[in-house]
């Protein structure tokens, strides 16, 4: 068997809270503290733009074009559960629950910031780095405009109460949402189904796109 080689490694300061690697592994995000975000050319091992700040982040994405950031805070203070021992955990509010899109070479937040009601937003960018889609538990999906605001386009779905899954096409043209027991796939274009929901048995709990 062969040994992996360690092409380089950097220390940072503080908790690190994620590492995540950016779309086509050009890149890789560190987040530290759940407060600082750095991008990092793979290659290389060097910074790519300014150190972006968003307190309480727990979610982060790169545009597929490399130009942005999209990150997801939770209210809840998880530096401070996992600094205590099992037995004395508190769930604690601390932050907002928000979205930010954030122009990676500035690291300056680009438009407005995004206020959601509940935990764990998750947003992701569509393949042509126009939309952005976000999903939570107290929510329904929506598609939002990055380039005017960002402005709602779309509220898909019918009901709240219960968790969407949810997803995007390789092709950029179907996003691929899921609730309770059936899935539907929806034209990005148009913001309406693509062709008659799926339905099954029981409720989908896991959904690759």
């Amino acid at each position: 068997s062969k040994s992996l080689k360690v092409v380089y490694s950097r220390k940072l300061p503080g908790f690190m809270s994620a590492v995540i690697i950016g779309n086509y592994g050009n890149t890789f995000i560190t987040v530290t503290d759940f407060k600082e975000i750095t991008v990092w050319e793979t290659e290389s091992g060097k910074t790519i733009g300014n150190k972006i700040i968003h307190p309480g982040v727990v979610r982060v994405e790169t545009s597929y074009d490399g130009k942005m950031l999209v990150t997801c805070s939770d209210a809840y203070d998880y530096k401070s559960l996992i600094d205590k021992s099992a037995t004395d955990m508190k769930f604690t509010k601390k932050y907002d629950n928000e979205v930010k899109v954030w122009d990676l070479k500035s690291g300056k937040q680009t438009g407005k910031t995004l206020d959601f009601t509940n935990y764990f937003t998750i947003a992701k960018f569509t393949r042509d780095n126009r939309d952005l889609l976000t999903l939570s538990p107290a929510d329904l999906p929506k598609l939002w405009d990055i380039n005017k605001g960002p402005e709602l386009k779309y509220i898909l779905g019918e009901s709240t109460g219960s968790m969407y899954l949810g997803g995007l096409s390789a092709c950029g043209n179907f996003m691929v949402l899921g609730f309770k027991n059936v899935v539907t796939v929806i034209d990005i274009a148009t913001g309406k189904p693509a062709y008659a929901p799926l339905i099954f048995d029981s409720n989908v709990t896991i959904l690759n796109v």
